[in-house]
């Protein structure tokens, strides 16, 4: 059942280092050594242009963010 079993997760997964780093390797790394949970926070960031798109970030966008559509696609490429 599946309150009986455990996947090893990723807090943050999605973060990049620009400041701090919350992981050791990015998010497509730790698919490969083997995480199966990935904690991914999206947000609304200014493009530059005084547009939102949707991103991939931890709370303050200028801190490091990931294009959803990259992200996305490369999970998609691991699990195929």
């Amino acid at each position: 059942r599946p309150n009986q079993l455990l996947w090893a997760t990723v807090h943050n997964a999605n973060h990049d280092a620009k400041l701090v780093a919350n992981n050791e390797a990015p998010l497509e790394l730790a698919l490969e050594a083997g995480y199966r949970g990935l904690m991914l926070d999206a947000c609304l960031c200014n493009d530059g242009n005084g547009n939102s798109v949707l991103q991939f970030c931890h709370t303050i966008c200028e801190l490091g963010s990931r294009n959803a559509n990259e992200v996305f696609t490369n999970i998609n490429t691991f699990l195929r």
